[in-house]
């Protein structure tokens, strides 16, 4: 027996030295591995009730690329910190405090030694800051105020705080009377820093924070004001966090409608001359056959079809008797001052820099606006006005010559001397184009054009 089992024994060396049946390389990695290690780490897996001013530090067991292993570490939730390094350690401190709650940190297998070997394993360790009892009950939002009312209401400081946590609202303010806050309200001293930047407002707008009430309080201020019909989102993510470090529980979003609900686009309501009997208020009331400039109504209004423009005539103010720094046929004649009315109240500026006329007919011509004047204007916020009367002047026209009229000829208003001219000609467009806007920023929605004879 003895012998048997000393010849199995000599088998069994055999065939362990086989290098065609186990080769001997497989086992190299184990007895010759050389990979660099995590030594060890702080905090310890699983370590609780750490301060908020923890630090993660990492060592390993020969020396690293640690810039490698700086990228390769990484924590969640995410935190802002900085870097303290060496040949074989490295130590991450935050910026700020941590907030109560756990935490989880990994160092990849990017992390490089010197001579460009992976690490290892992954390490990765999870760790809690703080517990229940020191945090506290989580923040909530109390209230959220802005300013609502009607339009007069808000520019007469008469609009009253609403909360849009407790109620759908859509006559927020736009300003009130300039520029309308927005009131937030928290139930527990919050962080400054992490509350004001986990607030979002959609669409985005400019402004500054201001803290009061032992910051429970905090208040937005914004550079411009709100954009009327428009609908804007707040949000308060759940980063947003009291001083004891308590987040609040989840991410809030609340919602109001500035100023209203939008109704119809604005639209050119009618057009005419100075001269007709065209009203200087809204609304203005066309004629089914067209008219001139003599007319008992304007040209026409929205109501009706837009004819032929030999069915709308005016007369140029210039008759032709002007001459090279002479006044005569300068002085303004209404004939040829057109009216446009609007069905709504338009934003003064960007609607005049919507309005051009040119000649149609041959031969080209150079005009430009002398003058304006708005009517039928609101004195209330939005303000904006109806109805613009506009005066311009013809180079081609005799006043002053062959260029515009000057300080000599106290200006020049007209256009050239129409009252000489054939059946069906000339012809001059009005146009407005979709820049327009009225007072709450609505633009037009197709562009406008209107076609005359000159007569």
């Amino acid at each position: 027996m003895k012998k048997k089992q000393y010849f199995i024994f000599a088998w069994l060396i055999f065939v362990s030295c086989d290098r065609s049946i186990f080769p001997l390389e497989t086992l190299l990695p184990f007895l010759d591995d050389k990979s660099p290690k995590v030594l060890f780490s702080t905090p310890y897996m699983g370590e609780k009730n750490l301060p908020q001013q923890q630090s993660v530090y990492v060592q390993f067991d020969q020396a690293m690329n640690i810039n490698s292993c700086a990228q390769a570490f990484s924590i969640s939730p995410q935190i802002i910190g900085f870097f303290e390094l060496s040949d074989i350690s490295l130590r991450f401190t935050p910026n700020n405090l941590l907030n109560f709650g756990s935490y989880s940190f990994n160092v990849t297998k990017n992390c490089e030694s010197t001579n460009g070997t992976d690490l290892r394993d992954i390490h990765t360790v999870n760790f809690s800051v703080g517990d229940s009892n020191m945090a506290g009950s989580n923040p909530s939002i109390k209230s959220i105020f802005v300013y609502a009312g009607t339009p007069l209401e808000c520019n007469n400081l008469a609009g009253q705080k609403k909360d849009i946590v407790a109620e759908n609202l859509t006559n927020i303010c736009v300003r009130y009377p300039h520029i309308n806050p927005i009131e937030i309200n928290f139930s527990k001293e919050m962080n400054r820093l992490q509350t004001e930047s986990s607030i979002r407002i959609n669409p985005a707008i400019p402004g500054e924070f201001q803290w009061s009430e032992n910051d429970t309080r905090l208040v937005f201020h914004p550079d411009t004001k709100f954009q009327y019909g428009t609908r804007y989102s707040l949000t308060v993510s759940e980063f947003a966090s009291s001083k004891s470090g308590v987040r609040i529980s989840q991410s809030q979003t609340y919602s109001f409608l500035a100023g209203g609900i939008v109704g119809e686009y604005p639209f050119v309501q009618a057009v005419g001359v100075a001269s007709q009997n065209c009203p200087d208020h809204y609304p203005g009331v066309g004629s089914t056959s067209g008219a001139n400039w003599n007319a008992n109504s304007c040209y026409w209004d929205n109501s009706l079809p837009i004819l032929n423009p030999s069915n709308y005539t005016f007369r140029g103010g210039d008759d032709g008797s002007g001459g090279l720094n002479l006044s005569f046929a300068c002085a303004d004649q209404n004939t040829d001052n057109f009216k446009l009315i609007f069905s709504k109240y338009m934003e003064i500026n960007t609607t005049l820099n919507a309005v051009r006329l040119r000649r149609l007919s041959p031969p080209t011509s150079i005009i430009q606006l002398s003058s304006w004047e708005w009517k039928d204007c609101q004195t209330f916020y939005p303000f904006g006005c109806r109805v613009l009367e506009l005066r311009f002047a013809e180079q081609e026209a005799s006043c002053n010559g062959s260029v515009f009229g000057n300080a000599v000829t106290l200006g020049d208003f007209n256009l050239q001397r129409s009252d000489n001219t054939p059946l069906g000609f000339p012809y001059y467009m009005i146009s407005v184009d979709t820049s327009a806007e009225d007072s709450f920023g609505i633009n037009l929605q197709t562009n406008f054009s209107f076609t005359m004879e000159a007569k």
